[in-house]
């Protein structure tokens, strides 16, 4: 493996309040990854650098996707799609409402806002990875970002994904690869 660094990345869609503020869905379409609310999680995603790995993982579901860091995180009100908008009103993003303004709640408050980092998806798997805590391999901490040492995880991804990360982390034109169709 390379000296870069693969990092799990947990979409986070289970919150305390249940707002579901970060969705699969949302990330997969606009090319990003979002942690924040508390500064711990902005801690934790501001460690992503350009060109590392990423393995989202979504709670209770499993390993859903690999990526590759386009963008460090930055403040929600200060990230830029592509096209020079912004993830206001965009299709998946969760708005909020009145009570809970979703992914923009605290968004001028940069200890505390949502960050959001510039994701490259490289593979989708829509059967996700799930392991059970007793399986060999099993690597899902309670982080919303943290990285990756268990060499029996990485393995275990790379069979599941049908990739080899230290290929991914020596090519940023990689194309993304969908491995199923959605049901």
């Amino acid at each position: 493996m390379s000296t870069q660094k693969i990092w799990f990345v947990n979409v986070g869609t289970i919150v305390p309040d249940d707002s579901k503020r970060r969705v699969w869905a949302a990330c997969e379409k606009h090319g990003f990854v979002s942690t924040g609310q508390t500064p711990k999680d902005v801690t934790y995603i501001c460690k992503l650098r350009r060109e590392e790995i990423i393995c989202l993982y979504e709670s209770a579901i499993g390993y859903l996707a690999i990526g590759k860091v386009l963008r460090p995180a930055i403040p929600i009100r200060q990230f830029k799609l592509e096209d020079g908008s912004t993830l206001h009103n965009k299709e998946f993003v969760n708005m909020g409402d009145e009570s809970d303004r979703g992914l923009f709640k605290n968004e001028y408050d940069e200890r505390i806002c949502e960050y959001v980092s510039k994701i490259k998806w490289i593979k989708i798997a829509y059967s996700p990875l799930y392991m059970r805590k007793q399986e060999v391999g099993f690597f899902a901490p309670r982080n919303t970002v943290k990285e990756i040492e268990s060499i029996q995880t990485l393995k275990r991804l790379e069979k599941h994904f049908h990739i080899r990360f230290s290929d991914l982390q020596s090519n940023l034109s990689l194309q993304i690869t969908v491995l199923e169709k959605r049901p």
